[in-house]
Formats: C-alpha cells, sequence, structure tokens
C-alpha cells in the first residue's frame, strides 16, 4: 500500500513539470544571469555600469522567483489545465514558510555586511555565491520531486 502511495505521491509532483513553463521560465532567467556576468566582464567593476550590473543580478533572480509562480499560474490555467486537468497542490505551512523567509533574511544581512565592509578576499567569492544559489534553489525546490526519481 505504501508503494502505491508513494507512487501517487511522486506522479503528483511531477505533475508540475508536464508543460515545461517552469523549466522555459528559468532557462529564461538564466539567460538573462548570463548577459548580466557578460556585462560585467564588459564594463569596469568600479565605474557605475558595473556597480549596476552587481545589484542586476540578485535583483533579477529575486523579482523573476517573485513573478514565477503567478505568471506559470496563469500560463498552466490558459494552456495546461484545459488539457490535461487541474491537480490542487497543499499549501505548505506557515512554520516552513517562515524558517525559509528568516533564513533568506539572514544571508541577505550577511551578504551585504560583508559587501558593504568591502572586503576584497570575500568579494572574490561572490561569483561562486552567485552561481551556487539559482542551484542550491532549484534542489531545494525540486526535492520531493528528485529524490523520488
Amino acid at each position: 500500500m505504501t508503494d502505491a502511495v508513494q507512487k501517487t505521491i511522486r506522479r503528483t509532483r511531477q505533475y508540475w513539470h508536464v508543460d515545461g513553463f517552469a523549466e522555459i521560465w528559468v532557462g529564461l532567467l538564466f539567460l538573462l544571469i548570463g548577459l548580466i556576468f557578460y556585462g560585467q566582464a564588459l564594463v569596469p567593476a568600479r565605474s557605475a555600469a558595473g556597480i549596476s550590473l552587481q545589484f542586476a543580478f540578485p535583483a533579477l533572480f529575486l523579482v523573476g522567483m517573485w513573478i514565477a509562480r503567478p505568471l506559470i499560474k496563469g500560463l498552466k490555467e490558459r494552456v495546461t489545465y484545459p488539457r490535461t486537468g487541474y491537480v490542487a497542490y497543499q499549501r505548505p505551512p506557515r512554520r516552513t514558510r517562515l524558517i525559509g523567509g528568516a533564513v533568506a533574511a539572514i544571508i541577505a544581512v550577511l551578504i551585504a555586511s560583508l559587501v558593504a565592509r568591502g572586503r576584497p578576499v570575500l568579494l572574490d567569492w561572490i561569483p561562486a555565491g552567485e552561481g551556487s544559489l539559482p542551484v542550491s534553489c532549484s534542489f531545494w525546490l525540486d526535492r520531493g520531486w528528485l529524490a523520488s526519481g
């Protein structure tokens, strides 16, 4: 019985990916992030354009993730659900959402304090952090889907 329940849970989680809208959106975000990195390579780091591009990455990432859910939901309502039907997902508990927000706020404060102090050694690690952020978020968001194969 447990195997049948696990199979149903896995199929329900995989249903989110049936149309590819989430993957297309993430691909578009990666393209825009790549353009930001390319722009950073072209302009001096301490110029106004360079500083603006440094702030553009986290802004694009946060805004992109913020509008992703309503955008994808709207696309699914117009395209996917009329063809395949609708599956209602459980909303995460409030405690889980609060913990995630608190962790994000702590990380943001730590990064902002490091950048504000202008530590050159720590600034060298910012590209590694910027590159690992989308990957770690993707793995965290899809942890149930990836784990259930």
